[in-house]
């Protein structure tokens, strides 16, 4: 199962299921038709693709996800707290 939780209430607000062979990355991938602009979607390391960036960015989300620490992104600009924006 993947779905989309609202973090405050924890109200599902949409899910996907299927059995034990289909993996959580194609479940995600129908997610996006519940998201829309103003939204923020947060993902695990996962779930990082530019596929699934893109479903989510093109219905207007954005989104905050892990990137697992070999992962080297490009840096816009260092952020106070010692962070980076890509």
């Amino acid at each position: 199962m993947a779905c989309l939780i609202e973090v405050g209430t924890h109200l599902v607000l949409d899910a996907e299921l299927a059995g034990c062979r289909t993996g959580e990355v194609t479940l995600v991938s129908l997610l996006p038709r519940s998201c829309g602009p103003g939204e923020l979607v947060l993902a695990d390391r996962e779930f990082l693709g530019v596929p699934l960036w893109r479903a989510f960015t093109d219905g207007g989300a954005d989104l905050l996800w892990r990137v697992p620490a070999n992962r080297i992104l490009p840096v816009e600009r260092m952020l106070r707290d010692g962070s980076a924006c890509g």
